[in-house]
């Protein structure tokens, strides 16, 4: 990855965690591992990353999608 790869990695991690922070809920509210992992699966990132940032197996975050694909269909 060079240089300017890296920067727009970067920018790109920092646009979704201001588009999470504007839509935070209320305090007082907890937030669901599937409402999040469908909040950051609409942001762009991959299943790799969500899991990455969320601290779970890909395959339960790919689980998490695929109730939601079957839920919607």
């Amino acid at each position: 990855m060079n240089e300017n790869e890296l920067q727009q990695e970067i920018l790109r991690r920092l646009d979704i965690i201001i588009c999470l922070m504007l839509d935070r809920p209320a305090p007082d509210k907890a937030t669901s591992v599937s409402s999040m992992v469908h909040k950051l699966g609409g942001l762009g990132l991959s299943p790799s990353e969500i899991a990455k940032i969320l601290g779970k197996p890909v395959n339960y975050i790919t689980a998490v999608n695929a109730t939601r694909r079957t839920r919607k269909g």
